[in-house]
């Protein structure tokens, strides 16, 4: 399938949308694991992937990409899948951001969350939320 550029004008600004109140609920998750309940910094950010990506699921099916997947088991695994490689490189630049670099875990959270932006949407576009399959 061939990508059209207007295809793209239209999604981008609804995945930052999508993008944007799921780095929120996110951050907000991450703080509150880490912050109220004690949790190490890496297994707040393991929870929040859970439940996080099945907000970022739904929403980027029905009003990013406009397809409907939210009863697909098949996608929701593939999405799954796939977001696995966002978390691994999320868990080790986290590690390195601040266990290494001791830069503040909400601080790596931005520039980490910005890294992985366009991994994500190409991911969502290709793999995940292909028209007709």
């Amino acid at each position: 399938m061939v990508t059209r550029p207007h295809s793209v004008r239209r999604e981008l600004p609804r995945f930052l949308l999508v993008g944007g109140l799921c780095f929120i609920l996110n951050t907000v998750a991450l703080y509150v694991g880490t912050e109220w309940l004690h949790v190490h910094y890496l297994l707040s950010l393991l929870a929040c992937f859970v439940v996080v990506n099945a907000v970022g699921f739904v929403l980027n099916g029905l009003f990013t990409f406009r397809v409907q997947v939210a009863d697909r088991a098949d996608k929701w695994l593939g999405y799954y899948l796939a977001m696995a490689g966002s978390l691994l490189a999320s868990l080790a630049m986290f590690y390195v951001a601040v266990g290494l670099l001791h830069v503040h875990y909400l601080a790596a959270n931005v520039l980490i969350t910005a890294l992985l932006f366009a991994f994500n949407y190409l991911v969502g576009r290709k793999l995940i939320f292909r028209r007709g399959s």
